[in-house]
């Protein structure tokens, strides 16, 4: 047996990890009213994307891409002036990149002359105020969330339901819970009762209904035949998410021994949930997506499916959770997700791991960074295909 009690979380590792961001030709200028970004497409799986700002107090504009937080150069993501107070930025991309972004302005510091501040503290911390990009909040498969403009390159055209991404004015009825378990809001398809649905458990619950929009997400993607009828119940982490989510325990405990087996007595939203484990899935980024895999590992027989998205596994030594999730084999299918640019190489060695153990596991790395702009969409897509 695992002494789950007794696995107590690392640190999280000193250093940082730099990337490289690749530059392309600039194009001319464009008309005022175009939108930005502009993508062209390359040939050998690339893409240019130009970005554009109108800033006419600013010293130095930069684009700060989730994942391209330390640059090889620090001034690489820096905008060209360009007539009139516009400044413009053109990158050559993966054709499949999915990310958050923002602008960030410098001044110039208080003599007009100071660097900006990100060439030396990088582009997460860059001591210069940042705007979201107010020229498109739509083109190109782009959506609001999380104070920043959204980029889905492949997503233009291929997920129309995620239009409504970041749209909190279809937040789901909150599930009423006991005073001592954590708050949880939930979502059904617009449909008659009907056969018990499969049931998904997304993790980090108050991100999902008060600040993405998924409720909003996930009606359209059901609409649109992108996800087969489940019902879904979004679990928040409150205050102490570092000590609830992530570990052993918490969370993952709540939902394998409290929260499912309610949910199978009760229903959700006036549905009933079917009782196979192999058709309840938990869903879960960075600490989230430990605390799915610590589910399946612990309750095979109540969670049957685990999408770990950016799993945190840095808070554990190498290889802690192969044996434990090995042992679970056969009855669990993992669905392992990683960002390129936030590092995805313990996931996939994780999966190749398990399996070596006959694990049904399999490893996808985003051309992303620790962002939500490709979990959200990336959830969707792999509960449907875990449901099919």
């Amino acid at each position: 047996m695992t002494d789950w009690e007794g696995w107590a979380p690392l640190p999280r590792p000193a250093g940082r990890t730099t990337v490289e961001v690749l530059r392309a030709p600039e194009p001319p200028a464009a008309p005022r009213d175009r939108r930005s970004p502009d993508v062209v497409l390359r040939p050998g799986g690339r893409a240019h994307v130009t970005f554009r700002l109108h800033a006419p107090e600013a010293r130095a504009v930069a684009l700060a891409a989730s994942g391209w937080w330390q640059p090889q150069r620090p001034d690489v993501c820096d905008f060209a002036p360009r007539p009139d107070g516009w400044w413009q930025g053109t990158f050559d991309v993966p054709d499949d990149w999915e990310a958050s972004y923002r602008f960030l302005v410098h001044d110039g510091g208080h003599d007009g002359r100071q660097d900006p501040g990100w060439w030396a503290r990088g582009l997460r911390d860059p001591g210069a105020p940042g705007r979201t990009d107010p020229h498109n909040p739509h083109g190109h498969g782009a959506g609001r969330g999380l104070a920043s403009s959204v980029l889905w390159l492949p997503g233009a055209g291929k997920r129309p339901w995620l239009a409504g991404f970041g749209d909190v004015s279809a937040v789901p009825p909150r599930l009423a819970t006991r005073a001592d378990e954590p708050r949880a809001w939930w979502w059904v398809p617009e449909r008659p009762a009907g056969e018990p649905l499969p049931l998904l458990i997304l993790l980090d619950g108050e991100a999902h209904a008060e600040r993405l929009g998924t409720a909003r997400v996930l009606a359209d993607a059901a609409a649109a035949g992108a996800l087969p009828p489940v019902a879904v119940v979004m679990v928040a982490s409150g205050p102490d998410r570092a000590r609830v989510l992530g570990v052993p325990g918490g969370v993952a405990r709540w939902v394998g021994e409290r929260l499912v087996p309610r949910l199978r007595r009760e229903g959700v939203g006036g549905r009933r949930i079917e009782a196979d484990p192999r058709r309840v899935v938990v869903a879960g980024s960075s600490f989230g997506g430990l605390s799915a895999l610590f589910a399946a590992a612990r309750f095979p027989d109540v969670v049957g499916a685990a999408v770990a998205q950016s799993p945190s596994l840095w808070r554990y030594p190498p290889g802690a959770l192969v044996e434990p999730l090995a042992r679970v084999a056969p009855r669990v299918r993992l669905r392992l997700q990683a960002g390129r640019y936030e590092g995805a190489a313990a996931s996939e060695e994780l999966a190749r791991a398990l399996v070596l153990r006959g694990a049904d596991v399999s490893s996808q790395v985003v051309t992303g960074g620790h962002d939500w702009a490709w979990w959200v969409p990336r959830t969707v897509e792999a509960t449907a295909a875990l449901l099919a």
